[in-house]
C-alpha cells in the first residue's frame, strides 16, 4: 500500500500518526487495473517475447 502511495497511484492523507487512504482514490486505482483476462494475456505475451529474445 505504501508503495502505491509513494508512487502517486493512490492518494492518502495523514491523521495524526495514521495514514488514511482516500476511498475514491483506491476505487479509481482498482477500476483501472487490467482485467484478469488482460493480465493473463499480457503475461503470456511477455513470456513469448522473452523466449524469442533468448533464442537470438
Amino acid at each position: 500500500m505504501y508503495e502505491l502511495i509513494a508512487s502517486g497511484k493512490i492518494d492518502a492523507r495523514k491523521s495524526g500518526a495514521r495514514t488514511v487512504v482516500l476511498v475514491d482514490s483506491l476505487r479509481r486505482y482498482v477500476a483501472n487495473l487490467p482485467t484478469l483476462v488482460e493480465a493473463e494475456r499480457d503475461a503470456r505475451a511477455h513470456v513469448v517475447a522473452a523466449r524469442s529474445a533468448h533464442k537470438r
